[in-house]
């Protein structure tokens, strides 16, 4: 797991793994009406997220590594 702050923009980086090798959902807590992506792992934005009451549901692979930017 990783947290830091952008290099090229004024968002956080979140990295997350799944270590256990199993199917997980998680929940991640983001603050109010801020822009979320899913990004590949040079950071590059892929997906955008939609927050449901400041909450992101992600769904997990065994062992997948998966990185959010998250703009403040």
């Amino acid at each position: 797991e990783a947290f830091k702050k952008s290099e090229h923009e004024n968002a956080l980086i979140i990295r997350l793994v799944d270590n256990k090798g199993k199917l997980i959902d998680v929940i991640l807590t983001v603050p109010d009406h801020k822009k979320c992506f899913e990004t590949d792992l040079l950071e590059t934005e892929t997906n955008p997220l939609k927050a449901d009451n400041n909450k992101l549901k992600i769904s997990f692979k065994p062992f997948e590594i998966k990185t959010f930017k998250i703009y403040t």
